[in-house]
């Protein structure tokens, strides 16, 4: 679960153009190219920005994202993810990196474990628990494990003594440079699976026929379970202008910006993160059928008089035909699933409302 949060977090803010803090409810903006994270915080942090600077001491989890990120601070753990990240930090407990070029200092200090994923790893600092890691190159440089070592990589460099506690576990094609001067409690290799087919043109036939049919069989079954919202979206297609297809499109375009960055901060306490589970999960849920809404509605509007389930399969069909259309056509999709997106998150708003007014409205004297 860890892992899972560090990866999603670091794809939304790595490219983020400004800056962000956020600790506990606090949550300020810097749009410095250079930003340079201090002072003291009892709850989880996010900085994000080009070049971040990161010598603050944060009680909780330490996110910190940009192009060049160097941490110099204090945190119980720390999720960061760039090009280049160079870390002379001090984790209580576990740290997670992804990027590019990651060094761990000769400085740093790490309780327990370092997961890393990149293109080349430096490590300089001992770890006393184990280290878990994938990349092009890794360098152990004079350092001691004090768990098992667990890579995924093309060549591990050993510089000068350094010693596993537990067991050294490697792909059998790895190139082990000066495995000489390494002292290991075991040594075990795995042979990855590798998965290869030719895509030929059956194939491809074959993976769009089976795409179609999945979508229309959801189509299907949410709109049987879903039979009022679709007959009250069918009256409204009738009477929807192009006013209220780009008040939609703007709705679910706002949507998947937001919705992905409420989920983000809703982790920075403990307390938040079931609630940024669910909201995740509920959105994901919301753009997968959201092709099926937009279907309907589009349906409703070029064929009120047949079915809901007809029209919306046979909108289902020509989406699917003009996804093939080279460049344009996946952009006419994304545009599609985001009206259909803001159709559901406009339908949501709507029915608050009207519960809302349905309650404050007074009852009649008599």
């Amino acid at each position: 679960m860890k892992k899972l949060i560090g990866i999603l977090l670091s794809a939304m803010f790595a490219l983020t153009p400004t800056t962000v803090l956020a600790a506990q409810s606090d949550l300020r903006f810097n749009g410095d190219y250079e930003f340079k994270a201090e002072g003291e915080y009892n709850s989880s942090a996010f900085f994000a920005g080009n070049e971040v600077e990161d010598g603050a001491v944060v009680h909780g989890i330490d996110f910190a994202f940009g192009d060049k990120v160097e941490n110099k601070g204090s945190y119980e753990y720390g999720f960061h993810a760039g090009n280049k990240l160079v870390t002379s930090g001090n984790y209580e407990k576990d740290l997670f990196a992804f990027g590019n070029e990651i060094v761990v200092a000769k400085e740093a200090k790490i309780a327990r474990d370092f997961y890393a994923a990149g293109s080349k790893i430096e490590i300089n600092s001992n770890i006393p628990g184990s280290v878990f890691a994938t990349a092009s190159k890794i360098v152990l440089n004079n350092v001691t494990v004090g768990g098992d070592l667990r890579v995924a990589a093309a060549e591990v460099e050993i510089i000068g003594d350094v010693k596993i506690g537990g067991t050294f576990v490697y792909n059998e094609d790895l190139n082990v440079v000066g495995k000489d001067t390494m002292v290991a409690g075991e040594i075990e290799t795995y042979r990855p699976i590798l998965l290869s087919f030719r895509w030929n043109n059956n194939l491809k036939i074959i993976f769009a026929v089976l795409c179609l049919a999945s979508s229309i069989v959801i189509a299907v079954v949410f709109i049987l379970i879903a039979r009022r919202f679709f007959n009250g979206l069918k009256e409204k297609a009738e009477a929807a202008d192009t006013k209220y297809v780009l008040v939609n499109l703007g709705v679910g375009l706002l949507g998947v910006i937001i919705i992905p960055l409420i989920v983000a901060l809703l982790t920075v306490t403990v307390v938040g993160i079931p609630a940024a589970l669910l909201l995740l999960f509920a959105f994901i849920i919301a753009i997968v059928l959201s092709a099926t809404v937009f279907a309907a509605f589009i349906g409703g509007k070029i064929m009120p008089k047949q079915s809901t389930i007809l029209s919306s399969t046979i909108v289902l069909i020509l989406m699917a035909v003009v996804g093939y259309i080279p460049v344009v056509g996946w952009m006419i999709n994304s545009v599609c699933t985001l009206i259909g997106f803001g159709i559901i998150l406009t339908s949501i708003f709507d029915k608050k409302v009207a519960q809302k007014t349905k309650v404050e409205e007074p009852k009649e004297e008599e």
